[in-house]
């Protein structure tokens, strides 16, 4: 990638909110006359994996490319059958012009997803699932489709690329698109008591590196947290040193796409209360306490 970055697709991008925009219509034509059970929120947290890196690499900051960045979030609120009913957003951050060029925050939604429940799936594993089709739609929607986003330019992800394809890694190849995934929540990167396995200034370890994209537990600012960072290709992480802001070692773009794309409270009642006047009776079941002691509720 040069050292001027190329004209950005902006339509490109904010024709992908007409994507999502029926997405409400089809979730709430089934549910008249359905018994919704509400849920509660998971904070489960998942397994720590600690990792020794050997072969380190420093990471050279490259040309000025244009960023998007994407990010979701999705928010489990009832369950029927073999369905879950879930409010989801995404944000889409544009930055044009090098990392201190103003940025552009759009947001897709809040709009309501009915999602057929898989055997054995919990509801953080649907809001998962979700997230990855919504994030994924718009990551297929600007390397294949016709208004793409032009030359040199870089599509920041939240967390892995397990689902690009072949076909999507040759897609960004011949559009000079680097794909980078970023993970602020990993196992494959040492915790924070141990940082020093990774230089202080911008650096990498190559984890993995297959045909479509390398995993690396990277350093992208100085002294900044440790990640796990998923790219097809290197010279565009270096682009991504000179073309955004980072925040502790993650980029700026990431962080507004990721603040953009929250669900307020308002919003998921606003959803529940859409859900109720579509036909559904929600009913939200008694914890084990409620069980077994009644719903009797005393101050002190």
């Amino acid at each position: 990638m040069g050292m001027e970055a190329g004209e950005l697709n902006v339509p490109a991008v904010f024709n992908l909110i007409h994507k999502f925009s029926s997405t409400d219509r089809l979730a709430l034509s089934s549910v008249e006359d359905e018994t919704l059970m509400i849920l509660d929120e998971d904070d489960s947290e998942p397994p720590e994996v600690r990792l020794n890196m050997r072969w380190i690499s420093g990471l050279p900051r490259g040309g000025i490319s244009n960023v998007v960045a994407i990010d979701s979030s999705a928010i489990p609120l009832a369950y029927a059958d073999r369905k879950w009913y879930l409010v989801f957003s995404a944000g889409v951050v544009v930055r044009a012009g090098g990392r201190y060029a103003p940025p552009s925050v759009l947001r897709i939604g809040p709009h309501i997803a009915e999602v057929v429940r898989r055997e054995g799936e919990d509801q953080q594993a649907a809001a998962r699932r979700l997230r990855e089709h919504v994030e994924g739609s718009i990551v297929l929607e600007l390397l294949h489709g016709r208004e793409g986003l032009g030359d040199r330019a870089l599509l920041l992800v939240d967390g892995s690329l397990r689902g690009l394809s072949e076909p999507d890694c040759s897609a960004a190849g011949e559009r000079r698109i680097s794909v980078i995934g970023i993970s602020k929540a990993t196992s494959i990167v040492p915790p924070l008591g141990g940082m020093g396995a990774l230089p202080s200034g911008p650096g990498y370890s190559v984890i993995s590196e297959g045909d479509c994209y390398a995993v690396l537990a990277a350093r992208l600012e100085r002294y900044g947290v440790p990640l796990r960072v998923d790219t097809t290709d290197m010279e565009g992480l270096g682009d991504l040193l000179s073309s955004d802001v980072m925040i502790r070692g993650y980029p700026d773009s990431l962080r507004l796409a990721h603040y953009a794309s929250i669900i307020s409270v308002s919003e998921e009642e606003a959803a529940l209360a859409s859900l109720a006047m579509h036909g559904a009776a929600l009913s939200k079941p008694l914890d084990r306490r409620e069980v077994l002691l009644g719903l009797l509720r005393v101050r002190g």
